[in-house]
C-alpha cells in the first residue's frame, strides 16, 4: 500500500503539480477572487444587516419575556433558539467571507511555487 500510494503522489507530482500548473492555477484563483472581491463586500454589508436586525428581534423578544409581556413558553423558546442558531450561522458566513477575502495569494509567487512542486516529489 505504501508503494503504492509513493507511485500515485509521484505521478500526480510530476504530471498535475508542474511548475507552470501551479502557477496557472495560482493566477486563476487571483483572478477568480479579484472578481468576486465586490460580491463578497456585498454579501457581507447584507449578512451584517440581517446580524444586526437577527440581535434586535431576538433582544426585544427576551425584553418581552422580561417584562413579563410574552410569557415563557415553548413556542417562544423555540423561536428564541432558532434566533440564535441563524445568528450562529450568520457569524460564520461571515468569518468565511473575511478569511477569503484575506488569502495572502499576492505573497505566493515562483519560489514558493517550485518549492511546493519539489517538496511534492520528494514525498
Amino acid at each position: 500500500m505504501d508503494k503504492l500510494d509513493s507511485l500515485v503522489l509521484q505521478t500526480v507530482a510530476e504530471r498535475v503539480f508542474k511548475p507552470e500548473r501551479v502557477k496557472l492555477m495560482l493566477s486563476e484563483l487571483q483572478d477568480n477572487l479579484k472578481k468576486s472581491g465586490a460580491t463578497h463586500n456585498d454579501q457581507l454589508k447584507t449578512l451584517t444587516k440581517e446580524l444586526n436586525l437577527n440581535t434586535k428581534q431576538s433582544d426585544r423578544l427576551l425584553e418581552g419575556v422580561e417584562m413579563g409581556v410574552l410569557p415563557m413558553n415553548d413556542a417562544l423558546k423555540e423561536r428564541v433558539h432558532k434566533h440564535q442558531a441563524r445568528w450562529q450561522e450568520i457569524l460564520t458566513d461571515i468569518a468565511g467571507l473575511r478569511r477569503d477575502k484575506e488569502l495572502p495569494l499576492t505573497e505566493v509567487g515562483p519560489k514558493q511555487v517550485n518549492a511546493f512542486c519539489a517538496s511534492l516529489k520528494l514525498r
